[in-house]
């Protein structure tokens, strides 16, 4: 996978949960995010995710609907005990 952005090339910029084509593979998939300069794709419908540059992604004609995109919900906060309250004097 090449990494560097050919020149005078104007990258697409697709929406998240929109179906689009990754020209390297010739592969289509559904954007779910971009992260450490790489697209990532799934397949439409469910299954494993992959990576493709940017630069790499065009529209797919026909499809003008966005799937829905669900990411992990965060952690959940750690419940942190109050400390004890300090000895009274009597």
């Amino acid at each position: 996978m090449s990494t560097r952005k050919p020149p005078n090339t104007r990258i697409y910029v697709p929406e998240v949960g929109e179906t689009v084509k990754d020209i390297a593979t010739g592969k289509t998939g559904v954007l779910t995010g971009t992260h450490n300069r790489e697209a990532y794709l799934r397949p439409s419908g469910g299954g494993i995710e992959f990576s493709t540059m940017p630069w790499n992604i065009e529209p797919v004609e026909g499809v003008d609907q966005l799937e829905f995109v669900q990411h992990p919900p965060p952690p959940p906060e750690e419940d942190v005990a109050e400390p004890p309250a300090p000895p009274t004097a009597a």
